[in-house]
C-alpha cells in the first residue's frame, strides 16, 4: 500500500484497521528501512496477552527436531507451515536436518505471537468446556464416543445455542490462558465477559521512534463504552522526517474550504434534547436554495443560530428551576426538538409532518414516533410568510403554536388561526408607528419598498391603510425580490426617481432581505437624494450600516427588549465540545469571520479565539421574544397540568389546546428586568412591546443606531435628538399638479376626509334644486343657477380638506402650476418641541395592562369598544401585579 500512495502533505498520519495489528513487516521496505509514511501510524487492535505456556511450546515446535517431527505427523497443515519455515521437505524425514531447524529456530527468534493467538485459545477453551459440559449431561455413565453429542456437534446451531450458557472461569479451568483471568462466554456467537475487571476491548497502538528503531507504542485504551486516549504519547512526523509531539490536527489548509472532510449537515438534522414533555423549535437555520425553492441552500449569518441556541437555553433554565416554571412536574423535564425550516414553509410544513408520522429521525438510532403524544407546543417560526402555512397546518392537529417574531396582520385573524400567538406586536401597529412618524417629520409624500411574500404584502396594506388615516401620500409601492441574490436588489433606485420628491422612502423587507437590499441602494443613490424609514425586520440589525453611509440620517423602529444576561454570559462561554447544537460552529465562523484550529472550511484569516468571539458575538432582536415564548409556554402547561391534569399528561381527558392557550394567556414575566410582571399576551394573543425609534448616525468612521423616542403613549421624541451634524431633509411633499392630484384621489377614494358640514346640507339640495328647472327658465336665470351650483360644490369640498394635509391642495386642478408647488420644502427644524401624538393604536393593547400609572383614554371621536384598541375613556391601567 505505501508503495503506491502519493501524498504531498507537509504533516501526515494514518488510521489503518486492525489487519495490520503489530505486524511491522507490512510497514517496512525491502531493505528494512521504515515507509515515511508509516511513521506515526496510528492502528487499533484487540489487546495482546502473551500466553506463557503455549509461547514455550511454540517455540520447542520450531527448535526441538523431535517434537518438530512428532507433531507434523498427523497434522497436514502444520506440516505445510513447517515446510515453509525451514525450505525442506519434511513428509519423510525421521531425522529433521541441522540447517531445518536452525532456519525454524531463526524465524521465530524474538518473535511475538500473533495478537489473536489468545482469542483462539479463549474460543477453543469455550468449545471444550461446552462439550465437557454436554458430555456430562448427556453421557453420564460413558465412556468413549457419545452419540447424543455428537448430534450437538453435527447440528452447530444447537451447539452454538448450548455454548451461550456456558462460563469459562480461566483461573480455575484453563490456567493456559495465563496471564487472562476474566470469567468469559459467548453470547449470539461473540465473546462476553461475564465479571468486571480491568480489561480492554480495543486497544490503538502508535507506530514511533523507540531509540534506534521504529515500534508500537500503545496510546489509546476502549472498554467497550469510552476511548481514553494520551495525546502527549502520540508521536507524529513531518514530511521531512521530524518529529512532533501528539496527534497531526485537522490538514485543511487556511485558506481553504475542504468540502470533502466537513461533515455535511442536512435540512433533517435537528437539536434534539431528550426529556418527558416536548417542545418543538421551528428556526431558519439556513435560507431556502435560491434555484430551486425546495432544497436548503447557505447558512444564516444573522437570526438564526443565536435564536435556536436561545430555546434550548430557555428549556434548560426552565429544567433547573422548577419552583419558578414546571413547579407541577415531579422528576420530569422538558425536551426539545428544535427544526431547521430553512426559510421555506414547504420545508417546514413536510419536517411537521414527518415528525407526527414518527418519521422523523432525531439521532441515527431513534425517530420521532416516541414523542408524538407528549409535544406541548411549537416556539417558532420566525418570519410571516412561514409562520402563515404553518399555523394553518398546526390548527388542523390542534397544536398550539407561538411565532416569537412573525407580526402580518393577517395572523391577527383567530377564525383563520385559532392556535396561534405571538409575543410580538402585529404589523398594523408597526405600520401605524412608521406613518405616525413620517407625518411628523413633515414627510407627506413617500415610497414603499416591500418583499413580494405574505409579510411584506400584508405590511404594505398596513401602512397603505395607515396612510389614510394620517394623510400620507404614498407616490408609489415597489415589489422587492425575496431573495438573498445581491443582484435581485440592483435597479430600484432609477424607479424611486420617478417620484424624486417623495424623498422619504419607506422599507418593509424581510431581514435577511434588508442589508442586501440597502447595501445596494446606498451605491445608487446621491448624497441626501432619499431618507429610508426601516421597519423592525430592519431594526438595529448592524449587518445594514456595514460601509452604507448614504443611507445615514435614515431612521428605523423595532420592538426592544432588554437582553436577557443569563443567556448572554450562556452564549459567550459556550463550550463547542459540549453542545448538543450541531450547527453552532459553523454559525461562529460565519458570523465572525474566523476559523477553528479542527475546522474543514478555513476560508477565514484569523482563528476564533475568545477575544474575536467576545467582540463578534452578538445575539438577535428576537432573542428574547423567543425566550420568552418557551417560558410563557412551559409556564402555562405548568399551570394547566396542575390545576386540569392533576400532573397527568398525555392521559389527561380534561386536556385541551383552547385551555392552554388560555393558561398561556395570562402568563406575566419581568420581560423588561425592572421587578415588573407584566403579561406577555393580550386577550388576542399578541404581543405588548412597544417600539423604539432609531437614526443612523456616524460615530467615528462607522455608522450606529441612537435611540430617539419611542411609541409608548403615542410617538414621543424630542427633536433635539435628531442628528443635525448634516444637512438632511427628512420632509417631503408633492411639488406639480399630476402628483397632488395622485394625492387627492387617494384621499377622496378613503372616505377619511372630514365629513361634509351639515350647514352645507340646505345649499347642496337646493342647488341640485336648481339644476332642475334649468331645464324650464330663461337663459338668465340658468346662468344664475350655475353660479351657485359652483360655490355649493366648492363650499363641499373645501370642508372636507382639513388642517392635517396642509401642504396638498385636495382640488389641484383650481390652482396654478406655481401655487402647487406650495411652501418652501420643510425639513426636520420645522418640528419643534416635544412631541407626544395621541393614537390609540400605540398606546394600548386590548385586554392588558399599560404602563405603571399611565392613563390609558379613548380618542375624541372613535367609537364604541369594537374599534381597534378602544378603551374606556376614564380608564386607568397599572401594571403592578405577579406571576400567575
Amino acid at each position: 500500500m505505501f508503495d503506491y500512495l502519493e501524498i504531498e502533505l507537509s504533516n501526515f498520519q494514518m488510521i489503518v484497521s486492525e489487519s495490520i495489528g503489530e505486524s511491522e513487516s507490512y510497514l517496512m521496505k525491502s531493505d528494512g528501512s521504515v515507509y515515511p509514511l508509516a511513521k506515526g501510524l496510528l492502528t487499533p487492535s484487540p489487546p495482546y496477552y502473551d500466553v506463557e505456556l503455549f509461547q514455550l511450546h511454540w517455540q520447542s515446535l520450531h527448535t526441538q527436531g523431535n517434537v518438530m517431527r512428532e507433531y507434523i505427523q498427523d497434522d497436514d497443515w502444520l506440516l505445510k507451515y513447517m515446510e515453509q519455515v525451514t525450505k525442506c521437505s519434511l513428509a519423510n524425514e525421521t531425522n529433521i536436518p541441522p540447517s531445518c531447524i536452525q532456519r525454524s529456530t531463526d524465524s521465530v527468534q524474538n518473535a511475538k505471537l500473533s495478537i489473536y493467538t489468545n482469542y483462539a485459545l479463549m474460543a477453543a477453551a469455550a468449545f471444550a468446556k461446552t462439550y465437557k459440559t454436554l458430555y456430562e449431561l448427556k453421557c453420564p455413565q460413558q465412556t468413549g464416543v457419545c452419540k447424543d453429542v455428537d448430534d450437538y456437534i453435527s447440528n452447530k446451531a444447537k451447539f452454538i445455542e448450548e455454548m451461550a450458557a456456558v462460563e469459562v472461569n480461566p483461573v480455575v479451568e484453563f490456567t493456559e490462558l495465563s496471564p487472562f483471568r476474566l470469567k468469559f462466554g459467548f453470547r449470539n456467537g461473540e465473546l462476553m465477559y461475564t465479571e468486571m475487571g480491568n480489561y480492554s476491548t480495543y486497544i490503538v497502538n502508535n507506530y514511533q521512534q523507540c531509540d534506534t528503531k521504529f515500534c508500537h507504542v500503545q496510546v489509546a485504551d476502549y472498554d467497550g463504552a469510552n476511548l481514553t486516549v494520551s495525546t502527549d504519547r502520540i508521536r507524529s512526523y513531518r514530511r521531512n522526517g521530524d518529529e512532533v509531539i501528539g496527534p497531526v490536527a485537522a490538514q485543511c489548509q487556511q485558506p481553504y474550504t475542504c468540502d470533502k472532510c466537513s461533515r455535511t449537515i442536512t435540512p433533517t438534522d435537528v437539536l434534539y434534547i431528550p426529556g418527558d414533555y416536548y417542545i418543538v423549535g421551528l428556526v431558519p437555520i439556513h435560507n431556502k436554495k435560491q434555484d430551486d425553492p425546495l432544497q436548503c441552500g447557505e447558512l444564516r449569518t444573522a437570526d438564526s443560530v443565536d435564536i435556536a441556541e436561545s430555546i434550548s437555553f430557555a428549556i434548560k433554565r426552565a429544567n433547573s428551576q422548577k419552583t419558578t416554571y414546571i413547579s407541577a412536574f415531579g422528576e420530569k423535564t422538558v425536551g426539545l426538538v428544535l427544526i431547521d425550516t430553512c426559510n421555506n414553509p414547504f420545508q417546514a410544513r413536510e419536517q411537521i409532518i414527518q415528525l407526527h408520522r414518527g418519521e422523523l429521525k432525531l439521532s441515527s438510532k431513534l425517530n420521532s414516533s416516541m414523542l408524538v403524544n407528549r409535544i406541548i407546543g411549537y416556539v417558532g417560526p420566525y418570519g410571516s410568510s412561514v409562520s402563515v402555512p404553518v399555523s394553518t397546518l398546526l390548527a388542523e392537529i390542534d397544536e398550539l403554536v407561538i411565532a416569537f417574531a412573525a407580526s402580518s396582520v393577517v395572523l391577527s385573524d383567530r377564525t383563520l388561526h385559532p392556535t396561534f400567538m405571538r409575543p410580538v406586536s402585529p404589523d398594523n401597529k408597526q405600520a401605524d408607528v412608521i406613518m405616525h412618524l413620517a407625518k411628523i417629520l413633515g414627510a407627506k409624500y413617500v415610497q414603499i419598498l416591500y418583499t413580494d411574500e405574505v409579510y411584506g404584502i400584508t405590511g404594505k396594506e398596513a401602512l397603505e391603510k395607515s396612510a389614510k388615516i394620517h394623510k400620507v401620500c404614498i407616490a408609489q409601492s415597489l415589489k422587492i425580490l425575496d431573495s438573498t441574490a445581491s443582484s435581485n436588489s440592483v435597479g430600484y433606485v432609477s424607479e424611486l426617481r420617478k417620484f424624486r420628491h417623495a424623498r422619504m422612502v419607506i422599507v418593509f423587507v424581510r431581514s435577511h432581505v434588508a442589508p442586501i437590499l440597502m447595501t445596494a441602494l446606498n451605491k445608487e443613490v446621491d448624497n441626501g437624494e432619499f431618507v429610508f424609514i426601516g421597519g423592525e425586520s430592519w431594526g438595529k440589525r448592524p449587518q445594514v450600516l456595514t460601509n452604507n453611509f448614504q443611507i445615514r440620517g435614515s431612521l428605523t423602529i423595532g420592538q426592544d427588549l432588554p437582553r436577557n444576561t443569563a443567556f448572554e454570559d450562556h452564549y459567550r462561554e459556550i463550550d463547542l465540545e459540549q453542545t448538543e447544537n450541531p450547527w453552532l460552529q459553523e454559525y461562529l465562523e460565519e458570523r465572525n469571520e474566523c476559523y477553528y484550529p479542527l475546522s474543514f472550511k478555513k476560508k477565514n484569516t484569523h482563528q476564533c479565539s475568545p477575544t474575536v468571539l467576545e467582540a463578534y458575538r452578538p445575539t438577535d432582536t428576537w432573542v428574547p421574544f423567543a425566550i420568552n415564548a418557551a417560558h410563557a409556554l412551559i409556564i402555562g402547561f405548568n399551570q394547566i397540568l396542575e390545576d386540569t391534569c392533576f400532573g397527568s399528561f398525555p392521559n389527561c381527558p380534561e386536556y385541551s389546546t383552547a385551555k392552554l392557550i388560555e393558561k398561556v394567556k395570562a402568563v406575566r414575566l419581568d420581560m423588561y428586568y425592572d421587578g415588573r410582571n407584566v403579561r406577555v399576551f393580550d386577550d388576542n394573543g399578541e404581543g405588548n412591546v412597544a417600539y423604539t425609534i432609531y437614526q443612523i448616525i456616524r460615530e467615528g468612521s462607522a455608522l450606529s443606531y441612537k435611540r430617539i423616542g419611542t411609541s409608548e403613549n403615542g410617538v414621543q421624541f424630542v427633536v433635539s435628538n435628531l442628528d443635525t451634524s448634516f444637512e438632511v431633509d427628512l420632509s417631503s411633499s408633492c411639488q406639480n399638479d399630476v402628483d397632488c392630484g395622485i394625492c387627492s384621489r387617494q384621499f377622496n377614494k378613503s372616505g377619511l376626509s372630514d365629513p361634509v358640514n351639515s350647514d352645507n346640507v340646505p345649499a347642496i339640495i337646493l342647488g341640485a334644486f336648481v339644476a332642475v328647472l334649468v331645464i324650464v327658465v330663461i337663459a338668465l336665470v340658468v346662468v344664475l343657477v350655475k353660479t351657485r351650483r359652483r360655490a355649493a360644490s366648492t363650499d363641499a369640498l373645501g370642508s372636507g380638506q382639513g388642517d392635517d394635509y396642509h401642504e396638498l391642495d385636495l382640488v389641484a386642478h383650481s390652482r396654478s402650476p406655481a401655487q402647487c408647488k406650495g411652501p418652501p420644502k420643510p425639513n426636520y427644524r420645522h418640528v419643534q418641541g416635544e412631541h407626544t401624538v395621541s393614537n390609540v393604536y400605540l398606546t394600548a393593547i386590548p385586554g392588558t395592562p399599560e404602563l405603571r400609572g399611565r392613563s390609558v383614554r379613548k380618542p375624541a371621536g372613535e367609537d364604541g369598544e369594537n374599534s381597534p384598541g378602544a378603551v374606556n375613556e376614564s380608564m386607568v391601567i397599572d401594571e403592578a401585579g405577579t406571576t400567575t
